[in-house]
C-alpha cells in the first residue's frame, strides 16, 4: 500500500515538473538545451532571461509543430468550432508565460506565435514592437493583455484569433493597423487607446460581436482611413474627432448607423466611401471647409436632406447615389460632380444649381455609366442663377431636364432644410410711384388673381397677370396678395 502511494506521489511530482516547470535563459538562442528532451511533453512553462528569435521559433515550434500550417484545413475546423482542436495530439504547449522574460530588440517577430493552439499567453513586460501576423490564427486563445510599453502592432497581428473574447490594448499605442482584428469573429470588449492617433483599414471587420462603444473615439485621433467597422451592425451614432484630418472609407457598410456629428474643422475632404452603404443613416453634417466629396461618400443612406458647405468644389462618383433626398443645393462653387452622384434619387423633386458655368461630370464607363441625375430628371424641377438657363440646357449633365428655372439672387433658399421657393416667384416693389409685380422663373405663368390692400386692409386694386404688372398708387404701405404669396411692399 505504502509503495502504490510512493508511486503515485512520484508520478504527480514527475508529471508537474514536465506540465508546469519553469525555465531561464541566461545566453539568448539556447532555450532549447535549457529545456531539454521533454520539450515535446511540455503543456505549461514560464520563461524567464533574455531571449532571441531563435528561441521564439522554438517556442513556436512546441505550439505548433507544424511549420507548413495549411490554412485552409485550419479554416475549416474554425468555421465547424472542433471543440478537440485544444487536444490535437500534434502539439502540446497549451500555456506560456514570458511576463519575465525579455526579447531582444524588445520585439516580437512577424509570425511569432501564428496559427498556435496556446489557450493563454503573457507577453513580456519588456515588450515595445508586436510584428506583423505575430498572434493571428491563435485558434483557440480568449484572452489577450497587451503589455504597457508596446506602442507598435504589425498588420493582421491578433486576426483570425476565433475565439479570442477580451483583449486590452495599452493606452499608450497610437495606431492601430490594417487587419488588426479581422475575422476574431468572438471578440467582444476591446478598449480603445487614450492616446490612439490612427484607425485603420478592417480593424474590426468581421467582428460582429463587438461592443460598439469601440467606435467612441478619444480626441487625440487624426487619422480615419479604411472601413475600421465594416458590417458592424450594432454601431447606432458616431462622433469623428475634433482633431480627424483624414476621414475615408471609415463607416462603410455600418448598417446600423442613424447619426453622424462631424466636428472636426480640420477636414478638406469627405474621402471616398466614408458613409458608403450606411442604410440607416438619416442625420450627418458636413463641416465647413470642406472642398470635395469623395466618391460614394454616402452611398445608399437614408439622408433625406443634407447641406452642402459653400465652400464645396468636387462631388464624387456615386456621393449621394440612392438616397431618398426631396432636394438638393449645389454650391455656387462646385466645377464637377461624378457620375451617378445623384443617379436612383427617386424622390428628388428640386435641385438648385448655384454655379453660373454648369458642372462638369467624368467620361462614361462600363461601372458609372449614368448621369448624375439621370434618373431624376424627369420628376424635379433645375433652378439656376439668371441668365444661365441656356448654358445649362446645353450642357452634358443637366440637357436632359426639362423644366429649367432662373432665379433671381433674392430667390435663392438661404438653407437646403428649407428650399421653399415656389416654382410661381413673384418680385414686388415701387417704382417712380408704381407697385410693380414681376414674374420670375420660366416665364410661362398662367394668369394670376392679383389683390392689393392699404394698410387698413382695404382693398385697394384687384385684377389679373401673367408676367408683369404696374399699378399706379399713391405713396403708402402695401400688401400684394399675388395667387397664393402675400408680399409687403413700400411707395
Amino acid at each position: 500500500m505504502r509503495l502504490k502511494i510512493y508511486l503515485g506521489l512520484l508520478l504527480i511530482t514527475c508529471t508537474s515538473v514536465i506540465y508546469g516547470q519553469e525555465y531561464h535563459v541566461d545566453t539568448p538562442g539556447t532555450l532549447k538545451d535549457v529545456i531539454g528532451e521533454n520539450a515535446n511533453q511540455l503543456k505549461s512553462i514560464k520563461v524567464t532571461g533574455t531571449l532571441n528569435n531563435k528561441d521564439i521559433k522554438f517556442l513556436h515550434r512546441l505550439c505548433w509543430p507544424d511549420p507548413k500550417l495549411d490554412k485552409k484545413t485550419l479554416i475549416k475546423k474554425i468555421k465547424e468550432d472542433d471543440e478537440g482542436m485544444e487536444d490535437d495530439p500534434r502539439t502540446n504547449l497549451r500555456h506560456l508565460d514570458l511576463e519575465d522574460a525579455r526579447v531582444e530588440g524588445d520585439t516580437l517577430i512577424n509570425d511569432a506565435f501564428h496559427g498556435t493552439y496556446l489557450i493563454s499567453l503573457k507577453l513580456p513586460k519588456t515588450l515595445k514592437k508586436i510584428g506583423s501576423k505575430a498572434l493571428n490564427f491563435n485558434v483557440v486563445l480568449k484572452e489577450l493583455v497587451i503589455p504597457e510599453n508596446v506602442t507598435e502592432i504589425g498588420e493582421s497581428a491578433i486576426a483570425w484569433c476565433y475565439k479570442l473574447e477580451k483583449v486590452r490594448l495599452p493606452d499608450n499605442l497610437e495606431i492601430l493597423n490594417d487587419y488588426l482584428f479581422t475575422n476574431c469573429v468572438n471578440l467582444k470588449e476591446v478598449n480603445i487607446p487614450s492616446k490612439l492617433r490612427e484607425l485603420h483599414n478592417c480593424v474590426f471587420y468581421g467582428c460582429t460581436k463587438i461592443n460598439p462603444a469601440v467606435a467612441i473615439l478619444p480626441e487625440t485621433v487624426e487619422v480615419l482611413d479604411g472601413s475600421a467597422y465594416y458590417g458592424i451592425n450594432t454601431i447606432e451614432e458616431v462622433v469623428v474627432p475634433k482633431n480627424v484630418r483624414v476621414l475615408k472609407e471609415t463607416y462603410s457598410s455600418v448598417a446600423g448607423l442613424r447619426k453622424a456629428t462631424i466636428l472636426t474643422d480640420k477636414l478638406t475632404e469627405i474621402g471616398d466611401m466614408a458613409f458608403h452603404w450606411c442604410s440607416a443613416l438619416e442625420e450627418v453634417n458636413i463641416p465647413d471647409n470642406i472642398t470635395r466629396i469623395g466618391n460614394g461618400a454616402f452611398f445608399l443612406t437614408k439622408l433625406k436632406k443634407i447641406d452642402i458647405p459653400s465652400t464645396v468644389t468636387y462631388i464624387g462618383i456615386t456621393s449621394f447615389c440612392s438616397a431618398p433626398l426631396d432636394s438638393i443645393d449645389i454650391p455656387a462653387g462646385v466645377t464637377f460632380i461624378g457620375r451617378e452622384a445623384f443617379w436612383n434619387n427617386s424622390k428628388l423633386r428640386k435641385v438648385y444649381a448655384r454655379p453660373i458655368i454648369p458642372p462638369k461630370t467624368n467620361a462614361k464607363t462600363d461601372v458609372f455609366a449614368h448621369m448624375p441625375f439621370e434618373s431624376s430628371v424627369n420628376n424635379a424641377v433645375l433652378y439656376v442663377p439668371k441668365g444661365s438657363a441656356e448654358a445649362y440646357r446645353q450642357s452634358e449633365v443637366f440637357k436632359d431636364f426639362p423644366d429649367i428655372v432662373e432665379l433671381e439672387e433674392w430667390q435663392w433658399p438661404s438653407s437646403i432644410i428649407t428650399p421653399d421657393v415656389p416654382t410661381t416667384a413673384y418680385k414686388v416693389y415701387g417704382s417712380n410711384g408704381m407697385l410693380c409685380i414681376d414674374a420670375t422663373g420660366n416665364g410661362n405663368y398662367e394668369s394670376v388673381s392679383v389683390n392689393i390692400y392699404n394698410i387698413s386692409g382695404t382693398t385697394v386694386w384687384k385684377g389679373k397677370m401673367t408676367s408683369h404688372a404696374e399699378i399706379p398708387l399713391p405713396t403708402g404701405f402695401y400688401l400684394a396678395q399675388v395667387g397664393k404669396n402675400t408680399y409687403k411692399v413700400s411707395l
